[in-house]
């Protein structure tokens, strides 16, 4: 009855509106790629013959976008050649849901974004849909958003079991809890970005409790247009503690200079 009653007020509301502009398209992709093997993950022996290997990812991408609300749907499948019986009844193969978030405009420059949704900033370094993979990379959360003169993003997320008891969760993802800060400014030809990132990864203590060890990473990039040639430059530091307790004391460093020939000259440190 509630939800009945959920769904009556929701037509209500949306009947009442003023006129609404919106658009919805619908696009897909369909990406095969095949490589050649000798070697993977680890050097060759003696004797190891090469592998040729199929894979595919295939999209259906629906996206609808009006004055206050985005909304976006990416159903995905991604498999090997052959993996799969030709008369299929294996629902492990199931289509999965790459992204599926909506994101409401709350006030002139304020958004919510909620769903599973890709991440993506600067040059992928620290947030990354690692879209040259077969699967990519998205994530669950709430992500709100400040877009002016300037950019700041503030996202958080919380992971549990479906049994939501006892405020655990061992499930495949890397964290239980994440909150991120990134801010973003444009000038006419340079630009500045700062992130802090915060990830909570579970780990079982004594008497079957369960509690997070938290790493902090911050830092920033800083991009600068010349008249024939790009320049930027990443630091990064990161602190805290790995799940054994191990203390963190690390850095990133990068700098790369990019021609508009596209000839890219770079340095990149991990420590």
């Amino acid at each position: 009855m509630k939800r009945n009653t959920f769904l009556i007020l929701m037509a209500g509301i949306f009947f009442f509106l003023p006129e609404v502009h919106a658009q919805f398209s619908l696009s897909g992709e369909f990406r095969p790629r095949t490589e050649f093997s000798r070697g993977y993950k680890t050097l060759a022996v003696e004797d190891q013959k090469m592998s040729t290997a199929t894979a595919q990812r295939t999209r259906l991408n629906a996206i609808y976008v009006t004055d206050v609300v985005k909304a976006k749907l990416v159903l995905q499948d991604v498999r090997y050649w052959g993996s799969q019986p030709q008369l299929v009844t294996n629902e492990d193969y199931a289509t999965s849901v790459h992204e599926a978030w909506a994101e409401l405009k709350l006030a002139e420059n304020l958004f919510l974004k909620a769903g599973r949704q890709e991440l993506v900033y600067d040059d992928h370094r620290i947030f990354g849909n690692v879209g040259w993979t077969h699967q990519a990379r998205s994530h669950d959360l709430a992500l709100f958003k400040i877009e002016n003169d300037f950019k700041l993003h503030f996202g958080i997320a919380h992971h549990e079991n479906a049994d939501i008891t006892n405020n655990f969760y061992n499930g495949p993802d890397a964290y239980k809890d994440l909150q991120f800060l990134w801010f973003n400014k444009s000038w006419e030809k340079t630009g500045l970005s700062l992130l802090f990132l915060n990830n909570g990864v579970p780990v079982f203590v004594a008497n079957n409790e369960q509690e997070n060890r938290y790493s902090q990473t911050f830092g920033g990039r800083v991009t600068h247009a010349l008249e024939d040639v790009s320049l930027a430059a990443n630091l990064y530091a990161q602190t805290g503690e790995l799940p054994s307790m191990q203390k963190i004391s690390a850095f990133n460093f990068l700098a790369e200079a990019s021609m508009k020939n596209g000839i890219s000259l770079g340095f990149e440190h991990l420590s």
